[in-house]
């Protein structure tokens, strides 16, 4: 069943309409209020026909996925996770995006205010450098504890980005895989999770996007990638407080859980005839919060 969804994702993809735009020119939505939302693979399939007729797709490299590797930057006392964590205001998320379809690599500061109008900044990078060689650039953006900043998540995941005449941007990532940076390595993936982003100049429940999310039962979700895949690959040596997460684990156990599977090859990451991660049987993980959310790839 999920192979036949698998394909017949492919299959509607192929029949949008599509638009070019080189990743290493900017985003145009970088100051935009952003609505999450979690599908299925059913559901998706259920979206992506019925948007079809108003839609074109992002087309990079003769590619309509799209694939990410973002490496995000923290304190060794985890100053970005607790912010988030606690919901403060005008909170902040530092990492590297690389574009592995186009080789282009930006250091990017994401703000989010109280009003969750996400603002974001950024500037070219060279992957072979360390944060610290940015340091102006984390200045200019009022990181505080840019000094402090050492790697610590990498995360991964395929991208279609749909848009509209209206200027609304839809944006889907599937194919989720997380991995701790330090000397453990622990790492997970999400295999039966889309997550999906509604990013508008404002928001607007009437929009076509919207209305569509809607009528599949869809409703607006709190998600953070980062928050999550640092909580999923934490070990016993370095626990991390998540009972604010807690509905957000129960989240991800609907959709299929958490697995811990080899990490994709980046040829495999570009493939894209493979929609789902490979999950292999033997590695099932309870995620119910009451319970340690511990694992390490054999």
């Amino acid at each position: 069943m999920e192979e036949t969804i698998s394909q017949e994702i492919l299959n509607v993809i192929d029949g949008f309409d599509f638009h070019t735009l080189n990743p290493g020119s900017g985003d145009t939505l970088l100051t935009r209020k952003e609505t999450k939302f979690l599908l299925t693979p059913f559901q998706a399939l259920s979206l992506l026909y019925e948007i079809q007729p108003i839609s074109s797709v992002l087309e990079v490299a003769n590619q309509r996925f799209c694939h990410y590797r973002n490496t995000y930057f923290d304190t060794e006392q985890h100053t970005c996770y607790l912010n988030h964590l606690h919901g403060r205001g005008n909170r902040l998320k530092i990492r590297m995006r690389s574009y592995l379809d186009s080789g282009a690599h930006f250091i990017e500061v994401k703000r989010n205010t109280s009003g969750k109008m996400g603002m974001k900044s950024r500037t070219a990078a060279n992957p072979d450098l360390d944060i610290s060689a940015y340091q102006e650039f984390l200045r200019a953006n009022s990181v505080p504890y840019r000094q402090s900043l050492q790697p610590s998540l990498r995360n991964s995941y395929a991208r279609l980005s749909i848009q509209n005449s209206d200027g609304e941007r839809l944006t889907l990532d599937h194919q989720l895989t997380f991995e701790r940076i330090d000397d453990y390595g622990f790492c997970c993936a999400l295999p039966g999770l889309i997550v999906v982003e509604l990013k508008q100049t404002k928001l607007s429940r009437r929009s076509a996007y919207y209305r569509a999310l809607k009528r599949l039962g869809a409703r607006p979700s709190s998600f953070s990638k980062y928050c999550i895949g640092m909580l999923l690959t934490t070990g016993e040596n370095d626990p991390l407080p998540y009972n604010r997460l807690k509905p957000q684990l129960r989240k991800v156990e609907r959709f299929g859980g958490v697995v811990f599977p080899e990490l994709p090859t980046l040829e495999e990451l570009c493939d894209d005839s493979v929609i789902d991660v490979e999950v292999p049987a033997e590695f099932p993980v309870d995620t119910d919060p009451s319970q340690p959310l511990y694992g390490k790839v054999s």
